[in-house]
């Protein structure tokens, strides 16, 4: 089933997950493939085990409205090198970051997706309820000489994206750019 899943969680080492933060909850909705899916024996074995979830009908906005926010943080986190907190207060990063979510909000909308009208202002809020030092998971991956990292994700996508639909994201192809002469992308990763 379609779902966001929501914890702040790194791999220390193999078979060690270190947990810090998040809303530690998972929400998800109905698979296209199975409209006739039943979610109540999934929703009580969450529910048994005590891990708060949400069923919506809507998950593609829920889907779209993680990407805006993680796609415009991530990839700004990871190539200026800065934890959310610097990018919030350095004017031209926290910009940047904006500008990528309203790039990501028009792609959004473009495919048809309903989203909330205060969806820019909610992404910057949640962004401001990380702790200071808190990088993201893109860039921690992205920090790693020699691991794959999420940039495909979430540049190559919204670009792929952009493309079909003949709306442009630029500041979201200026930071691709960027990532790639930090640190090019390995061999057979597409972007």
């Amino acid at each position: 089933m379609p779902a966001c899943v929501y914890v702040g969680t790194h791999i220390e080492r193999p078979g060690k997950v270190f947990q810090r933060g998040g809303a530690c909850r998972i929400v998800f909705g109905p698979d296209p493939q199975r409209p006739d899916f039943a979610p109540d024996e999934i929703i009580h074995l969450f529910d048994k085990a005590g891990i708060e979830s949400e069923w919506t009908l809507n998950i593609q906005a829920e889907i779209w409205k993680k990407f805006i926010f993680i796609s415009a943080y991530g990839l700004v986190s990871a190539a200026c090198g800065k934890p959310l907190g610097e990018i919030l207060e350095d004017n031209r990063l926290r910009s940047d970051a904006q500008t990528i979510v309203m790039e990501a909000i028009s792609l959004a909308k473009g495919s048809g997706i309903s989203l909330p009208e205060n969806i820019a202002e909610t992404s910057l809020v949640k962004a401001r309820s990380f702790p200071f030092e808190a990088r993201t998971s893109f860039q921690r991956d992205f920090e790693l000489m020699g691991k794959n990292d999420e940039r495909d994700l979430f540049a190559g996508a919204m670009i792929r994206m952009s493309e079909k639909l003949g709306i442009d994201v630029p500041r979201t192809k200026e930071v691709s750019t960027m990532l790639e002469k930090r640190k090019p992308a390995r061999p057979g990763t597409v972007v």
